[in-house]
């Protein structure tokens, strides 16, 4: 019996908070990012999309509500910041990963409203302790890929163009190789 009501308790959970986010993050009020205008798309499992936190109508749950909140009560940002949560309850870094099958990296980062994101906070990891054996592997490879694929800041902050670096699944590939070598020679 205590299952069962686990089980509803927490679908209704997971309804209500894809509808809070749905009320308070609709795409379609995304702007595009300029000089004065940025964003932070918040991707990862269910620490990342609010699953568990109190959420109310007007929020969208998650690190997004405390990102934006700490910003707000900055005086010294004086530049508008739009917090965005696009974690998805129930998913691991494989999941995640560039070259995974389920895309939802791809799904995220391919949206017009998200691409030009001034920060990707990824958060991953917290739904791999069921999967114990491969969890390292898959974590590694997945810095790795963030590490190849990142970007220096140049002072003060300019556009990129989209041909001046690797694409993602390149990027991936190269990171998933160098972390199946390190692997491999740390179990061996």
């Amino acid at each position: 019996m205590i299952g069962l009501y686990v089980a509803v308790r927490t679908f209704i959970a997971w309804l209500w908070l894809r509808f809070c986010r749905w009320c308070a993050q609709p795409l379609r009020l995304v702007l595009k990012s300029n000089e004065y205008y940025h964003k932070i798309v918040i991707i990862g499992d269910g620490f990342a999309a609010g699953f568990g936190d109190w959420i109310t109508m007007a929020s969208s749950g998650g690190l997004s509500e405390y990102i934006a909140h700490e910003i707000s009560k900055e005086d010294k940002i004086r530049h508008k910041w739009q917090v965005i949560n696009r974690g998805i309850v129930d998913t691991d870094s494989s999941q995640w990963h560039p070259t995974s099958s389920t895309k939802y990296f791809q799904s995220v980062m391919s949206t017009p409203q998200l691409r030009d994101a001034d920060v990707v906070l990824v958060v991953v990891g917290s739904m791999d302790a069921r999967y114990p054996k491969t969890s390292l592997f898959r974590l590694w490879s997945f810095v790795m890929m963030t590490i190849l694929d990142a970007r220096p800041l140049p002072f003060p902050p300019t556009r990129r163009s989209a041909t001046s670096k690797p694409s993602a699944t390149h990027c991936a590939r190269k990171a998933s190789a160098c972390a199946s070598d390190r692997f491999a020679t740390r179990t061996s």
